[in-house]
């Protein structure tokens, strides 16, 4: 595949990085909760399409759209599989 690249004068795409065991348990319960939530149609599209995916295969933006569906829809979610906090107030308050 790195030849393929090579010839085209491009640059592979880096691989998203690794993700430890317990994160992409985590990450599968809930994408696998998700499927049970009620949601909007193109998050429902979303959620479906990437539960068809390991965990580890996902881009770090993908990862971070599924926390921050997951923190939309919390009140669906089993307690245990709720994100302590919104993934986004971290850049909100980098923003400001």
């Amino acid at each position: 595949m790195s030849e393929a690249y090579a010839d085209l004068g491009a640059v592979p795409p880096a691989p998203p990085p690794a993700l430890d065991a317990d994160r992409a348990l985590f990450l599968s319960l809930v994408m696998q909760g998700l499927k049970r939530a009620t949601c909007s149609l193109t998050d429902r599209t979303f959620i479906r399409d990437v539960c068809r995916l390991h965990p580890a295969a996902l881009s770090e933006a993908q990862r971070a759209h599924v926390m921050r569906l997951a923190w939309r829809y919390r009140f669906s979610l089993r307690p245990w599989l709720r994100p302590g906090q919104n993934p986004d107030a971290n850049t909100e308050q980098k923003a400001s």
